[in-house]
C-alpha cells in the first residue's frame, strides 16, 4: 500500500473534502483530525495539524503532472561521421536543466534539424556557455 502526505490548509482540507463527498464510501472523525474518509481508490486522513495522508494501492493520481517549466533535467546525445570512411566518429552530449531550457527557449534553441548551419554556428557557444557538456572525438585509428 502506498502513502503519501501532504501539508494543506484547513481551506485547502475542507475544498478536497467537498470534492471528494460524492466518492465517499464511509466517514469518521478519530482524534485530532478534522476527518477520515475512505473511498473506492484510497483511505484520506486530514489531520488538525495540516498533514493529509492518502493511503492506497495507487496514488499516481495525486502527483501533478509536471508542466513544460516543471520538466525533469534531461540528456542527450548525438554522433556524426559514423557514415564516413575518411573521417573521425565525432560525439557530443549535454544536460538541458530547467534554467537552461527557459534561457534556450527564449534564444528560439531548438531541434537542430529545423535550423540552419549559420545559425547553429552562432548558437553553439551559447549552448556551451549554458549547458553542460561533453565532446569526444574518436579518430580512424581507434576504430
Amino acid at each position: 500500500m502506498a502513502t503519501l502526505t501532504k501539508n494543506m490548509t484547513k481551506e485547502e482540507i475542507f475544498q478536497l473534502k467537498n470534492r471528494l463527498s460524492p466518492f465517499i464510501l464511509k466517514e469518521s472523525t478519530p482524534q485530532y483530525t478534522y476527518y477520515q474518509i475512505k473511498t473506492k481508490e484510497c483511505s484520506i486522513t486530514a489531520y488538525t495539524s495540516g498533514k493529509v495522508v492518502f493511503q492506497g494501492a495507487d496514488l499516481s493520481w495525486l502527483e501533478p503532472k509536471p508542466t513544460h517549466s516543471e520538466a525533469q533535467d534531461q540528456a542527450g546525445s548525438d554522433e556524426v561521421g559514423t557514415g564516413d570512411y575518411f573521417g573521425p566518429v565525432v560525439v557530443a552530449s549535454c544536460i538541458v536543466t530547467n534554467k537552461a531550457r527557459k534561457k534556450l527557449a527564449h534564444l528560439g534553441i531548438q531541434d537542430s534539424k529545423q535550423v540552419d548551419d549559420v545559425k547553429i554556428r552562432k548558437l553553439a557557444p551559447i549552448i556551451k556557455e549554458v549547458c553542460p557538456h561533453s565532446i569526444l572525438i574518436v579518430p580512424n585509428s581507434k576504430y
